[in-house]
């Protein structure tokens, strides 16, 4: 006996693979941090088949060159004007070296809008200059406060501003033998001064103990205006800074030297093939280089942070870090060979390539295996 079974029970039985099925153009990633993470929309689609219910298990988006994409249907959402999107970090998990190209084409976006664009308007009053996006604003250099700081420090110092040009360590311009990093060190602490987020908290809320309002112009002209207040050899603001930044200056140094110790100890590296870079030295500071390793004759920089935890899950590394940036792979993969998370238990090493930085540093996902050996 011939059983007739209709085509919406068929799907049942066989439980379609591809629930939903779309056609696309292109990729459109943004990157509004207005908007939360970087989002990948797909670009003048058509709903080709399916609709989304509780049962819906995978998208498949078909672009017009013929490549298909597949996804889970929770990684999906769908646009007010109907638009389909997935979050790039979503993205990157199962297409790991395309997702590293649209990560690495919104940094370089960022980076060209933030060259187009000279400044908001540095006379706006800014509501909550304390609050966390515009601390982050106050950091860039687009801000014009880090170039601020430095020329106030300079001008409080201006006998001690030069370079380092030793064996062993070549330095930029900077202050000198004020405030040094270390005994035994010339380079001062102060030039950490521009980029550490701690420092410029700590100067804006001196000026909101003065000042009802506050503007980026009104903000930088104070720097310099007080400068000796803020940066002067007795001053308490500076102490404060000075401490804050020693802290920070103090856990990356100790890092360096747990990851020294392992790159010996369960690498094999001989020490005196091992380089931990002076304090200020150009390798750092424009390369993005903190130690450097030779092996057979071959020189290998690697960029030290912090290890709080580390997790495989499925085909992915999940790192919980500090201070980690997606611009090292971007902008440093010529002058950068790995990224290292170091403890005093261990160091893992991973090729400065396809992963995703989540969390404002804070977590890291590799989507490449750590090496094994040197």
């Amino acid at each position: 006996m011939d059983i007739i079974i209709t085509e919406s029970q068929l799907k049942y039985i066989i439980k379609e693979t591809f629930n939903v099925d779309y056609t696309f153009d292109r990729f459109k990633p943004t990157f509004d941090p207005k908007y939360g993470p970087p989002k990948i929309f797909f670009n003048n689609s058509v709903k080709v088949d399916g609709n989304k219910d509780s049962e819906t298990e995978i998208y498949k988006f078909t672009r017009k060159d013929g490549e298909e994409y597949q996804f889970d249907s929770r990684d999906i959402s769908i646009a007010s004007n109907g638009t389909p999107f997935i979050k790039l970090s979503d993205f990157e998990i199962e297409y790991p070296e395309e997702g590293d190209k649209i990560r690495g084409m919104i940094e370089l976006e960022k980076k060209n809008n933030e060259t187009k664009v000279n400044s908001v308007d540095t006379n706006e009053i800014i509501d909550n200059p304390l609050s966390d996006i515009n601390q982050a604003y106050f950091k860039k250099n687009i801000s014009g406060v880090p170039q601020t700081i430095l020329d106030s420090i300079k001008s409080v110092y201006p006998s001690n501003w030069g370079k380092i040009d030793e064996e062993g360590c070549k330095t930029g311009e900077g202050l000198l033998d004020i405030e040094t990093v270390g005994v035994g060190q010339r380079w001062s602490i102060m030039n950490y001064f521009d980029t550490n987020p701690k420092v410029i908290y700590i100067l804006t809320n001196e000026f909101l103990n003065d000042h009802n309002n506050f503007t980026i112009n009104d903000f930088k002209n104070w720097i310099q205006r007080e400068s000796k207040k803020l940066f002067g050899e007795n001053s308490d603001v500076l102490k404060q800074m000075v401490s804050v930044n020693k802290k920070s200056l103090e856990s990356g140094l100790k890092t360096e030297e747990q990851a020294i110790n392992h790159l010996v100890n369960k690498f094999g590296v001989s020490p005196e093939k091992i380089v931990q870079y002076c304090s200020g030295s150009e390798d750092d500071r424009k390369l993005s280089r903190d130690i450097k390793f030779t092996v057979n004759g071959r020189d290998y920089y690697i960029q030290i942070k912090p290890l709080s935890s580390i997790n495989k899950v499925n085909d992915r590394y999940d790192v919980s870090t500090r201070g980690m940036k997606d611009s090292y792979k971007t902008y440093n993969q010529k002058t950068v060979d790995y990224i290292g998370y170091a403890d005093r238990n261990d160091l893992i090493l991973f090729p400065n390539k396809q992963y995703s930085t989540q969390e404002n540093g804070r977590k890291v996902i590799h989507y490449v295996d750590p090496i094994e050996k040197v």
